[in-house]
């Protein structure tokens, strides 16, 4: 199970960077 819950938080690590980068991408294009 604990293992379940890593690949949970890396996959939702992975989302919030992915995220970011796209905020970025919208700040850069302002």
């Amino acid at each position: 199970a604990r293992d379940d819950v890593h690949e949970e938080k890396i996959k939702n690590d992975q989302g919030a960077g992915e995220e970011l980068m796209e905020i970025n991408r919208n700040n850069a294009s302002i």
